[in-house]
C-alpha cells in the first residue's frame, strides 16, 4: 500500500499531496457520474450532485428505492433502481423525472450514444440499447 510517496518521476521522490474526506456516508451502494461540470453521486435512495466537493445539493423527486446503477452521457444523468425503473436529471436542473418504467433495469452504461441496461432480477438476462435520450 501506499505511504503518500510519489514515485512517479523518475530520479526524484517526493511526497503526494494530503487527501481529505470530501463527503461521509455509511450506504454501500455509491456511485459517481461526472455531467458538465456536476459530480454526481448515489448515496442510498439519494442522489446529489456537487462542483467543489464542499456543498452537496440532493436531487428531488427520486423514488423510495435504493439506486442501483449511475451513469451519464456527459450532460443527462440514468439511473436504475433497485426496483428496476429509471429516472434521469440533467446538469440544468436539482428534479429527477421518470425515463423508463415496466423493466426491471440493473447496471447501466452510455456507449457511444447509446444507453445500454442489464436486467435483474425476472429481467437478469436481458439486454437493452436505448437509442433516444
Amino acid at each position: 500500500s501506499s505511504k503518500g510517496i510519489n514515485i512517479w518521476e523518475q530520479g526524484e521522490i517526493s511526497l503526494l499531496p494530503d487527501t481529505a474526506v470530501g463527503y461521509s456516508t455509511s450506504n454501500t451502494n455509491l456511485y459517481m457520474a461526472t455531467a458538465s461540470n456536476r459530480i454526481y453521486g448515489a448515496d442510498g435512495q439519494s442522489l446529489k450532485f456537487t462542483t467543489d466537493f464542499s456543498a452537496f445539493t440532493t436531487v428531488t423527486g427520486t423514488d423510495a428505492s435504493a439506486i442501483y446503477s449511475l451513469t451519464s452521457d456527459g450532460y443527462n444523468v440514468f439511473y436504475s433502481y433497485a426496483s428496476g425503473d429509471i429516472d434521469q436529471t440533467n446538469a440544468g436542473i436539482s428534479t429527477s423525472s421518470n425515463y423508463i418504467t415496466g423493466i426491471e433495469a440493473g447496471h447501466m452504461a452510455y456507449v457511444r450514444g447509446r444507453l445500454m441496461v442489464a436486467g435483474q432480477g425476472t429481467d437478469k438476462r436481458k439486454i437493452w440499447n436505448i437509442t433516444t435520450c
